[in-house]
């Protein structure tokens, strides 16, 4: 894995696996965003697995840009798996997800699942599902 800021990052193909420790800061998801974005521009389809069993936070300006970056671009990843979220943090997660789509237009596709493993083959599934109807 590779560093984002205080947070770790991988890319497997047209997957992100962000393993976040607190709060993401705007560089690092301008970052993120970028990196997704590229991967979605390259592959047709970009899925993130977000481990937040080490916690997240999302300040204000943060979700401002996330909201404005998916209304200038039109972009929105294929997917978006959280991994290790509690009952607080998904209503959160959850909360957050609504008030950019109000902002942004472009509904998300957020899924809670219990483990990294899960949403690897739900992306793996995904994948093979959208190669077969090309």
């Amino acid at each position: 894995m590779q560093k984002l800021g205080k947070h770790e990052m991988s890319i497997e193909g047209n997957a992100v696996h962000l393993v976040s420790h607190g709060s993401i800061s705007l560089s690092e998801m301008e970052e993120l965003l970028t990196t997704l974005h590229g991967i979605h521009a390259q592959h047709g389809q970009s899925y993130l697995i977000a481990d937040v069993s080490r916690g997240i936070t999302l300040a204000a300006e943060v979700r401002k840009y996330i909201a404005t970056y998916t209304k200038r671009t039109g972009y929105t990843s294929t997917q978006t798996y959280v991994v290790g979220a509690g009952s607080v943090t998904r209503a959160l997660v959850a909360l957050v997800t609504r008030t950019i789509e109000l902002l942004s237009g472009p509904k998300s596709n957020l899924s809670f699942v219990s483990s990294v493993q899960i949403a690897k083959a739900l992306i793996a599934e995904l994948t093979a599902t959208a190669a077969g109807g090309k």
